[in-house]
């Protein structure tokens, strides 16, 4: 094995342990304490160290002499034992109906952070592979992008979250395979029988080159996983029992007229009903009263002044002749008045 190939095994092996470090630093809410903090400095990029996934990395140490296993990080959300009145229930959104995990996991898979070794065909080529200083670079930019992913991704506030509140809940990263995977919520699983799977976002970075082939990162993570509670058996109840009440079925739309013969009168729109009946003789008046009364009631601010009534009555006494004479342009005047004063205020008497 040349030189060169020895020195971008070592940088692929670095890879996979800046990836664990990185990806347990930003999401596990609890490690373990230690006096002294060892900070690991690879691709430019202080992390601090920890030898919790040490063993776990010795089979990814020579990757071009032979395929290394799949190596997937893991970052799943504990769980607390619920009561025999509590269920899991998750939202996509805050105001969201409310989904019941049935049965309740231990884990909730949030984020998968797997990194493959995708191996050539073609034998290693000296003059066109690249130079382990060429790989590093590429190293630099790929945990740059990393490092940016983490920090802006839902599962960051959710940490920071738990972190904060010390709850019941927590956030713990292990590498795929280390433990048995029994009562993990995995992506494309249902939470329960009568729900789809919970949404998910993927999305794959620029590879990271070697001599034997190229090493791959692909993500996967819960669109929006800051919406799993603890809540009453019995609140989920009642509100299930509102959102499957039916809607209320609308009013029936107005069917054809009936003019008293049995025989349906087409619909006609109310505009051109008015239209028609404007077009009526003797209707004139009636339509430039009922203009003049909406003006009126429009333009006074709360009641129709004394003079509007004056010129109204003028108006029907004009049209309608001796009709009038009932209503006398006092009694019109005491009426408007008496309606709209105070009891205290009113008098028994009115000036003309």
């Amino acid at each position: 094995m040349s030189n060169d190939i020895q020195k971008a095994d070592q940088i692929a092996h670095r890879a996979y342990t800046k990836l664990a470090l990185l990806v347990h630093h930003a999401r596990a809410t609890s490690s373990a304490s230690s006096q002294s903090v060892k900070w690991e400095k690879w691709f430019n990029l202080e992390t601090p160290d920890t030898d919790v996934y040490k063993d776990h990395l010795r089979p990814y140490r020579t990757v071009s002499a032979a395929p290394p296993p799949s190596f997937e990080i893991q970052v799943l959300l504990a769980v607390p034992a619920v009561t025999p009145n509590q269920v899991l229930v998750y939202r996509e959104q805050p105001n969201a109906p409310r989904i019941r995990i049935d049965p309740v996991p231990r884990f909730i898979l949030l984020e998968s952070w797997s990194l493959a070794f995708v191996p050539r065909n073609s034998p290693p080529d000296p003059e066109s592979d690249p130079v382990p200083s060429t790989i590093y670079k590429h190293g630099i930019g790929l945990f740059r992008s990393v490092f940016t992913l983490l920090h802006v991704l839902p599962a960051y506030k959710l940490s920071k979250r738990l972190h904060r509140r010390n709850g019941a809940f927590g956030i713990v990263v292990r590498i795929a395979g280390s433990e048995p995977d029994d009562g993990i919520l995995r992506f494309g699983s249902p939470p329960s029988s009568s729900q789809a799977p919970l949404p998910t976002t993927s999305r794959t970075l620029p590879p990271l080159p070697h001599p034997s082939g190229a090493l791959t990162l692909t993500l996967t993570h819960l669109t929006s996983p800051s919406h799993f509670v603890v809540d009453d058996l019995e609140s989920v109840l009642s509100s299930r029992f509102f959102s499957d009440e039916p809607p209320r079925q609308p009013l029936p739309p107005d069917g054809p007229e009936d003019d008293g013969s049995g025989e349906e009168v087409p619909f006609t729109p109310t505009l051109v009903k008015n239209q028609a009946r404007e077009s009526l003789p003797g209707s004139a008046f009636f339509v430039s009263l009922r203009r003049s009364g909406a003006a009126a009631y429009t333009s006074a601010p709360n009641r129709p002044s004394v003079q509007v009534l004056h010129a109204l009555y003028l108006k029907l006494a004009l049209t309608i002749g001796p009709f009038a004479v009932r209503f006398a342009p006092t009694d019109l005047a005491a009426r408007a008045r008496a309606a709209t004063l105070p009891a205290s205020r009113q008098s028994t008497t009115f000036a003309n």
